[in-house]
């Protein structure tokens, strides 16, 4: 049964604010870290553009990104995720 506009609508707004509190949670450890976004992308691996999309919430990250900066973090994906879920 395909969805109608609404709920389209309702699923990408909720998709939205999870990215942003995905993207928030790794911009608050950085912060905690003292890292830059930019020394955040380096010791990553990742472009720097990476990091500053993914903590504005403009990008839902994937997995393998989200495990590399979470890695870098000091952390894992899983307790990024449980902690923007809060």
């Amino acid at each position: 049964m395909a969805r109608s506009g609404k709920q389209r609508a309702a699923q990408e707004a909720r998709e939205g604010r999870r990215q942003a509190r995905v993207g928030a949670e790794i911009a608050r450890r950085r912060e905690v870290k003292g890292m830059t976004a930019y020394g955040l992308a380096k010791a990553a691996g990742v472009e720097p553009v990476v990091v500053r999309y993914t903590e504005a919430g403009e990008r839902d990250p994937r997995l393998s990104t989200l495990d590399v900066l979470a890695e870098a973090l000091g952390t894992t994906a899983g307790k990024i995720l449980e902690a923007a879920e809060e």
